[in-house]
């Protein structure tokens, strides 16, 4: 079921809820906050209870303000989704609602026996002028039950960036302690560790651009370049709040990161600091916090130590002065404006809180957590003022004898200092970063400055040491190097357990492989904003590429191959801004996605080794440019008379069935009149299997539909009885054309009754009116799948069944889509192109219509359409097919 016709189900869910509870939904309890019913039924709720990890919503209603509004509800977190009292997320069709927000979060703040600390530490952002998601305290009820005090907790989303007069840019919310700004060997997992909530959701190249500054930035460079690049003021602020306040997962995971249409101005943004002011993420108070992470004595907090901007920016004086200014800042008059608001907060929500008997903690535990948060706070600022923190010895230069060191071959390393220090090379000498993930062993060698053979000169801050690698399985073998807890690297070997990161590597495996003379750059082909690099192995050995670099004409325009790469002996492969755009231009070879830079002609493209060695270049002397015809884009919605209270004007949608994008720059639509025509601007693209809205008027079709991106306006308008659609490739060659009419066999339910024109079946003739309908909502589906979509079992499109029938779906029983198939007769009184009326519909055991999967004329036929149970609890369902008197109606199971 769509989003918009889940909306409209809703309408009939307010209406029978309000007849039961107008009267139970007024402020039941003597509470102090404000208090919201929420109302979802009891099948969904218990669907949600049953698997609390689903991030799908469920359809439910929220009262707040004397006003209903219909919204969607999941439970949201992470670890926090097996607690008795559990957190909730709210999304709203748009902003349009009692809160004016798309998107709510109630926290129940469980393990925090206080409820306040997210609360106090986005306060004390505010409070230094930083941007933090605004919280405030309210009472819950669901379905009529109290479920208790929740903290209401601002999305990060555009409603953010517009209240804080911020330029609208990406947010990546970081979801795993992979976020800690490194490099990720395998790009696939940046879907999984960094959530991009704002901007395109296939895009992080501004991201990658970002993590390539901080890995490969020289010290100088980083000093000269990084305050272009970041809003220092504000990231200054961020590590020193969420370091004084000991913020337990603040610095690889659960912070929002904002990065601007420039990739620079990058800032951070707090989420979720219940572990905070001494509170451990399990819930209990820890003593120990309060001199936890002694910069001098190089105590530094686990995640803390592994974040490479922190480190980075700790590398340097000017910054690193500024870090230890704003934390005696933070200690002294930050403290102590956090101090008031812990008295006026547990006055405001202590007697609502009392009640509240779902909490995690008894009514003392509350009242005492407000003396242990000053505790912590009177302790952390006695421990930390005035401390010198984060000063120590940093790397300058690296030197490594060889990339692809044999098993038994000397390897020599130097290492330039700017202190004296005692310093190591950890090294895991044998990983399966391709399946990373398990455990693994460290090697440390000791690097000295003591004027020995191999280190020349005492005493110059230049660290060597010479070594072989043991006989292990050749492969690539990451290193990092070690000064007291600290690496360099920053991320060392941080979670690599877990989900490793990109340090420094060598490769052993191509050590017998002449690799300089192997690799090539052959070529680039551009399309448009995409590129495809092609990078060829002419040698005769297969190439282990895991951890080699491709790289452009600047230090950051850097490529890392993923764990696992081969490249064999005449083969080639493609690096790519556009995976599917790489697979239609080079269907018979392998493609990465992800890269990041754009080349221009004259670059130089060069491919590094994992130890940061060159082993290849190439000039790029020209550009392929291939020529990709919209040739199979398909006219597949028309609204051509819109219906008066619900006017977008007219508008057309057209259908990408490709496997790759298609720029439509240069095409042309017309209807029939040849003096008709709109010509697509160089922004018209669609995606792979995806959707392009054509409308007559942009403002007006926003008025209705403010959350769909369309394009426009064309200048004319489409005809209320009927006239020819086309359109045209740039060459002025016929690409697709449908003739629409307001008359029998095509539906009239498309003419001004508010409802589309809506192809069927894009595989099938869309210029024969049988393939086509009425929508099954107001509105219709503009860029989306249709709300009519029907398959033809055989392509012969005059197969004539002898009778009427409805075969037993399968598979059955299913989870979650199954496939239903009906047949529709010729009968003897009958045209060829005649059609009936058709209804099948699904129906739960209480004779409750669930779905309409079919509810239009239809020629005879085999047909066969799939029914998709999202959103339904497991049981039996009934499914019944209607047509010229013909009724059958047929069982079948869904087993979640």
């Amino acid at each position: 079921m769509n989003r918009v016709s889940r909306y409209n189900k809703m309408k009939y869910f307010i209406a029978i809820q309000l007849l039961f509870c107008i009267n139970i939904l007024v402020a039941q309890g003597n509470f102090t906050l404000p208090t919201y019913h929420i109302s979802i039924s009891l099948s969904d709720l218990s669907k949600l209870y049953a698997n609390p990890y689903s991030d799908n919503y469920c359809p439910a209603t929220i009262q707040a303000n004397d006003s209903t509004n219909i919204c969607e509800i999941r439970f949201r977190g992470a670890s926090a989704r097996d607690l008795p009292k559990k957190s909730w997320k709210i999304k709203f069709r748009d902003d349009k609602n009692s809160f004016s927000t798309k998107k709510i979060n109630f926290n129940s703040e469980y393990r925090d026996r206080s409820i306040i600390r997210n609360y106090l530490t986005n306060s004390l952002f505010e409070y230094f002028n930083q941007p933090a998601a605004k919280i405030s305290f309210v009472n819950l009820y669901i379905n009529n039950e109290y479920f208790g005090v929740f903290s209401q907790i601002e999305e990060v989303e555009e409603d953010f960036l517009d209240r804080n007069k911020i330029e609208l840019g990406s947010i990546y919310k970081a979801r795993s302690h992979q976020a800690n700004f490194a490099l990720i060997p395998k790009y696939n997992d940046f879907l999984f560790s960094w959530d991009k909530q704002v901007g395109s959701n296939d895009n992080y190249s501004d991201l990658i651009q970002f993590q390539n500054k901080l890995m490969f930035y020289s010290p100088s460079d980083f000093n000269q370049n990084i305050k272009n690049d970041i809003d220092i003021e504000n990231i200054i602020n961020y590590f020193a709040i969420e370091f004084v306040l000991v913020g337990f997962d603040s610095f690889t995971k659960n912070y929002n990161l904002y990065i601007s249409e420039g990739n620079n101005n990058i800032k951070l943004f707090p989420w979720d600091n219940d572990a905070t002011y001494g509170n451990h993420w399990s819930g209990t108070f820890r003593d120990d916090y309060i001199t936890n992470i002694d910069g001098n004595q190089n105590q530094n907090w686990e995640c803390l130590k592994f974040n490479v901007l922190f480190q980075r920016l700790m590398e340097d004086t000017e910054f690193r002065t500024l870090f230890n200014e704003r934390v005696n800042a933070i200690i002294t008059s930050g403290f102590d404006h956090i101090s008031d608001v812990v008295d006026s907060t547990y006055d405001l929500i202590a007697s609502d809180y009392h009640k509240d008997t779902k909490k995690g903690c008894t009514n003392q535990r509350f009242d005492d957590e407000k003396d242990k948060i000053k505790y912590f706070m009177n302790g952390r600022k006695s421990f930390l003022l005035n401390k010198k923190l984060f000063e120590r010895p940093c790397i300058e230069e690296v030197f490594v004898s060889s990339s692809f060191p044999t098993t038994n071959e000397k390897l020599i390393v130097e290492v330039k200092l700017n202190k004296t220090a005692e310093i190591y090379l950890d090294y895991v000498p044998k990983y399966d970063l391709a399946n990373g993930g398990a455990n693994f062993t460290v090697n440390s060698v000791k690097l000295s400055d003591d004027g020995s053979i191999q280190d020349k000169i005492a005493g110059d801050l230049i660290y060597s040491a010479s070594f072989t690698l043991p006989n292990y399985d050749k492969g690539v073998i990451p290193y990092a190097f070690r000064i007291g807890e600290n690496y360099y690297p920053a991320n060392g070997f941080s979670y690599f357990g877990y989900g490793p990161t990109v340090s420094y590597a060598l490769s052993t495996i191509n050590s017998d492989i002449d690799v300089e003379n192997s690799l090539i750059v052959n070529g680039v082909s551009e399309y448009f904003d995409d590129q495809v690099i092609l990078i060829k192995n002419i040698g005769i050995s297969t190439i282990d590429l895991s951890y080699f670099h491709l790289r452009g004409k600047n230090i950051f325009d850097d490529f890392v191959f993923p764990a696992g790469t081969k490249l064999h002996p005449g083969n080639e492969i493609g690096i790519t801004t556009n995976k599917e755009l790489a697979s239609y231009l080079y269907s018979n070879i392998s493609t990465l996605e992800y890269l990041s830079f754009k080349v221009s002609q004259n670059d130089t493209l060069k491919i590094y080794s994992p130890a940061n060695k060159v082993v290849n270049s190439k000039v790029i002397e020209s550009i392929n440019i291939p020529e990709i015809n919209a040739d199979k884009i398909i006219i597949n919605e028309i609204n051509y008379h819109s219906n008066d209270t619900l006017d977008t004007g007219d508008w057309v949608e057209f259908y990408n069935p490709n496997d790759y994008t298609v720029h439509l720059e240069g095409c042309i639509f017309k209807d029939s009149n040849d003096d008709n025509k709109y010509t697509f601007p160089r922004s018209a693209i669609i995606a792979a299997k995806s959707y392009f809205v054509l409308c007559q008027d942009v403002e007006l079709f926003k008025s209705i539909n403010p959350n769909i991106l369309a394009k426009g306006s064309f200048n004319f308008g489409l005809s209320n009885v009927g006239e020819s659609l086309r359109l045209f490739n740039k060459d002025n060659i016929l690409i697709n054309t449908v003739t629409y009419s307001d008359k029998e066999p095509w539906s009239v339910n498309a003419d001004g009754d508010g409802f589309t024109l809506e192809l069927i079946n894009s595989a099938e003739e869309n210029d024969n009116a049988l393939n086509w309908g009425s929508s099954k909502k107001n509105g219709g589906s503009p860029r989306e799948q249709n709300s009519i979509n029907i398959t033809l079992v055989s392509k012969n499109k005059y197969i004539n069944p002898s009778k009427f029938s409805l075969s037993q779906n399968y598979p059955n029983p299913f989870n979650p889509t199954t496939t239903i198939e009906y047949y529709i007769p010729h009968k003897k009184n009958w045209n060829i192109s005649d059609a009936v009326f058709v209804s099948l519909k699904v129906y739960d055991v209480l004779g409750c219509e669930v779905k309409t999967l079919v509810n239009n004329e239809m020629r005879p036929g085999a047909y066969k359409v799939s029914f998709n149970s999202n959103n339904l609890a497991s049981g039996v369902y009934y499914y019944c097919l209607k047509a010229d008197g013909y009724i059958e109606t047929k069982k079948m199971i869904l087993i979640r």
